[in-house]
């Protein structure tokens, strides 16, 4: 399956493939990384929790359900579908997109100013989503590259099949997608905050009488929102992912990443050690990995571990305080995910991670047609990929992206060591 943002805030053109276990995204600051991966998240969360119509699912005689509710709504094709199919994954996709980017018109194009569409296509069955009147519509959909826009269509033959298209995109869609979780970036700072501000709201409540002034809430971002809720929702130990854990557990964090039942937050047990450490008190690099453990450890659910069903983590900036050597070791690790069904979508600006992942392509210990490798580059009509430079290859991944500063650099300490010898 393959999602494409166009005029998408500051992106002209993103596409993601669902098809690929690995998508790593470079590009310098300020450039829609995050926009791009927030809009995808939150296009398959939604696809994945809402359910078609329930009388579509009960009336297999697509022909004749069709006859009778053109008759009785006077509908087209198109509005037939968004009625019975699609009315509530659009209502739910736009509360997420106002809940995240708080309003439809920070997300038309910032350069063009045209506005956003949104594309989704599996196996040739496609629609397209924009946004009409401060609300999501669809505007055509595509069968084989047959448009079919606010049009009847005639043939029986045509709207049975029509039917079974729209029947299996959401079967695969089931199918495909396990469960979703987005770690964001300056992951240990937002969980501690929001483990405070939990505490904070509940002595404001006690005192609500005392309070003279309205208090406005800050508003926080529904992937933000999601990641908090499964941290502090920890009940069960995953022993699914148990290698990982251990790896992560042994290897880096010398030491075990806990769940406390009675104060509701996770901590770290250092090696020969018998007291939990808070992760406020823990090192930057336990506080930030932590969080990674601990959705590996206790919140994915990989039990149906099977080859058709992923489980897929979109992370930003998982290199964040962590030294050169931990970020190689981490990169790996993630590798390694891949063959437990779980699909990486990661945002970085490791020139560690980058080079240790072209490394293991070359070395054939991961496969690059698995890899969907893209580097993001700003045009005058915003963001796009780069379809020339960075993807990945047999022989690993060219470096168009973080050379350019370190022959900057060699470059300049060439001049200063020239400098010093006329002197």
């Amino acid at each position: 399956m393959k999602i494409l943002l166009e005029n998408f805030a500051p992106i002209h053109r993103f596409e993601f493939d669902l098809e690929k276990d690995f998508s790593i995204i470079f590009g310098k600051n300020n450039i829609g990384k995050s926009y791009a991966i927030t809009a995808v998240y939150l296009i398959l969360k939604n696809l994945k929790e809402t359910k078609p119509h329930h009388s579509f699912y009960k009336n297999l005689d697509f022909l004749n359900f069709y006859k009778q509710e053109k008759k009785i709504n006077n509908i087209g094709i198109t509005l037939f579908f968004k009625k019975l199919v699609l009315s509530d994954f659009l209502k739910n996709l736009e509360n997420s997109f106002k809940n995240s980017f708080f309003s439809f018109e920070h997300l038309s194009n910032k350069i063009s100013k045209l506005p956003f569409k949104i594309t989704i296509d599996l196996d040739g069955f496609s629609f397209e989503i924009i946004e009409e009147d401060n609300h999501l519509d669809i505007t055509n959909i595509i069968v084989k590259n047959k448009y079919l826009q606010k049009i009847e269509i005639i043939d029986d033959s045509s709207i049975s099949s029509f039917f079974r298209r729209m029947l299996s995109f959401w079967e695969k869609i089931q199918h495909k997608i396990q469960n979703i979780y987005f770690l964001p970036a300056s992951r240990s700072g937002l969980y501690q905050a929001l483990n405070a501000f939990g505490a904070i709201m509940v002595e404001l409540s006690k005192s609500r009488s005392f309070l003279t002034k309205k208090i406005e809430l800050p508003t926080i971002s529904e992937p933000v929102s999601d990641y908090f809720l499964n941290l502090s929702k920890i009940s069960n130990h995953n022993t699914a992912l148990t290698q990982i854990v251990e790896k992560i557990e042994t290897e880096i964090l010398k030491g075990k990443i806990v769940f406390n039942q009675q104060t509701n937050k996770i901590a770290f047990i250092q090696d020969n050690l018998d007291f939990e450490l808070d992760l406020a008190f823990a090192s930057s690099m336990v506080a930030e990995i932590a969080p990674i453990v601990a959705h590996l450890k206790f919140i994915i659910d990989n039990s149906d571990n099977t080859k058709n069903s992923s489980n897929i983590i979109f992370i930003e900036e998982p290199e964040a305080h962590l030294h050169p050597e931990i970020q190689v070791k981490l990169l790996e690790i993630f590798c390694n995910m891949m063959d437990f069904n779980i699909k990486i979508v990661m945002t970085t600006h490791s020139n560690y991670m980058f080079n240790k992942l072209s490394n293991l392509i070359l070395d054939k210990k991961v496969d690059y047609k698995r890899v969907d490798s893209q580097l993001m580059i700003p045009t005058e009509k915003g963001s796009i990929i780069d379809k020339k430079n960075m993807f990945a290859e047999e022989e690993g991944i060219e470096d168009k992206n973080f050379l350019a500063i370190a022959e900057q650099l060699y470059e300049e300490r060439i001049r200063i060591y020239d400098k010093l010898n006329q002197e």
